[in-house]
């Protein structure tokens, strides 16, 4: 079993998509991070600064929830 995505929200209650397989245009990199609208994908439009603050946050969730999960 393997995760695929997860469907994340900031405090602004814009949706973000986590995608966990790696992008076949850059194999260094270990999840691609999209927009979500209506229910699809979207590309994700934000300044590089926006991005690393949506990086960070994302990873400070899923270090949460790996955090929760061995405690349980």
């Amino acid at each position: 079993m393997k995760v695929k995505e997860f469907i994340m929200e900031d405090d602004h209650g814009k949706e973000f998509i986590v995608v966990c397989e790696k992008p076949y245009r850059q194999p260094k990199k270990i999840f691609a991070l999209k927009g979500w609208q209506r229910r699809r994908m979207v590309p994700l439009q934000c300044t590089g600064q926006e991005l690393r603050q949506i990086t960070g946050g994302v990873l400070m969730t899923l270090d949460d929830l790996c955090q929760s999960l061995r405690s349980v």
